[in-house]
């Protein structure tokens, strides 16, 4: 799970904190550093490509069982339902 101040710099939705969240982290680099690691730790997990491609596959199929082109077939949904 993502955490602010953990994997990414959290913002106010209309950005008026980015200048002062900026200036933050560039008087504390061993902050934005720990941040970036941690980032970077969190996003390793989605490198690799066949897992990544399983997943998209199944979110189409889902798609497609939920828009009611298609009937679950009971061995794939298993693995989406739930």
């Amino acid at each position: 799970e993502l955490v602010s101040d953990v994997h990414y710099v959290p913002l106010e939705p209309d950005f008026t904190d980015l200048a002062e969240r900026v200036q933050h982290l560039e008087r504390h680099p061993a902050e934005a550093e720990r941040i970036v690691a941690a980032a970077n730790a969190y996003c390793r997990k989605f490198a690799d490509e066949r897992p990544e491609q399983a997943i998209c596959l199944l979110v189409l199929y889902k798609y497609f069982v939920l828009s009611g082109q298609i009937e679950p077939d009971p061995r794939v949904w298993r693995f989406i339902s739930g």
